[in-house]
């Protein structure tokens, strides 16, 4: 028996709260996971402090991808997962030479984690880094999820998940920067009556958020997702 379906499932990104498993991080540039943490995701917000996760760049020559956090969520039932994402979060860039972008992945794993289904999104976002937005500003600012096509409507590719099995959301940002290391800062928590508009403009402490199109099934076990 499952829950009932509803038309999408937003995912909160609380700033505290362990994974109860450690999937191996994505493929993102060599060194960029080195300050990259995991948390458990929820289709429910826990009221965790809004907090700023800085992570500094590598400051490579050519545009690298470098992880933030990992957010890993409660087993989910036996299903196809398809359709779209969508999401919202508040990030800065601390120079605007660095010329970041928020980057984006999802993933589906094995109930402990260890074996990997299949990806529903490789690492996305905008590589258009002669406006603001979409990169960053310097100063905590609303940023839609974006790809190179600037599209905030992210295609998935249809992955089957079994029964048990984890979604694994990875946030982190691309940049563009070959000299001085820079900081970026995504905000992260879920303490708001209220969740990040889809603007690029706001820039209030509201919750950010990843949306997908379709239903999210959970096994009854974990009803409180709901």
């Amino acid at each position: 028996m499952v829950c009932p379906a509803y038309s999408a499932t937003l995912f909160y990104l609380p700033s505290t709260g362990a994974a109860e498993v450690s999937p191996a991080f994505g493929s993102w540039t060599a060194g960029g996971t080195a300050s990259a943490d995991r948390i458990r995701c929820l289709t429910g917000n826990i009221s965790s402090v809004m907090t700023s996760k800085q992570v500094s760049t590598l400051g490579g020559a050519a545009a690298e991808y470098i992880l933030c956090r990992q957010y890993v969520s409660n087993p989910i039932a036996a299903q196809t997962i398809s359709g779209t994402i969508k999401g919202q979060v508040c990030c800065r860039e601390s120079n605007a030479a660095a010329n970041a972008t928020v980057a984006v992945s999802i993933r589906i794993v094995s109930n402990d984690g260890a074996t990997e289904r299949g990806t529903l999104l490789a690492i996305s976002a905008s590589d258009n880094t002669a406006a603001t937005p979409p990169e960053m500003a310097t100063s905590l600012t609303n940023r839609r999820l974006q790809n190179v096509n600037e599209s905030a409507s992210l295609a998935l590719t249809n992955q089957t998940a079994q029964n048990g099995d984890r979604i694994v959301i990875e946030l982190g940002f691309r940049e563009v920067y070959g000299n001085t290391n820079r900081n970026i800062q995504l905000s992260l928590g879920d303490d708001s009556a209220s969740n990040l508009p889809e603007n690029d403009t706001d820039v209030n402490t509201y919750n950010p958020w990843i949306e997908f199109s379709q239903t999210i099934i959970f096994p009854t076990a974990t009803i409180d997702e709901f």
